[in-house]
């Protein structure tokens, strides 16, 4: 059995990085809503941003309860 580790979040984008990536955005009154596993619990995870990286990478910003207590934070993975 294969252990489920939590995502690591990503870095923001920097000059030295290159091009900036390409975002896509969702309204908040209907985003795409994947779950993330968040300090080994399994959350539901609004995505208000997508990120296309010029070297193929995307990164997700989701708007998540990080610790249970219903306050929610932006997030990239």
């Amino acid at each position: 059995m294969t252990a489920i580790e939590d995502p690591v979040e990503a870095r923001p984008w920097r000059e030295d990085d290159g091009p900036a990536p390409t975002v896509w955005t969702w309204p908040l009154t209907d985003p795409p809503a994947p779950w993330v596993r968040q300090n080994g619990s399994w959350r539901w995870a609004p995505v208000t941003a997508r990120q296309d990286w010029p070297d193929d990478r995307v990164a997700s910003q989701v708007l998540i309860d990080t610790d249970g207590t219903t306050s929610k934070s932006h997030r990239t993975y």
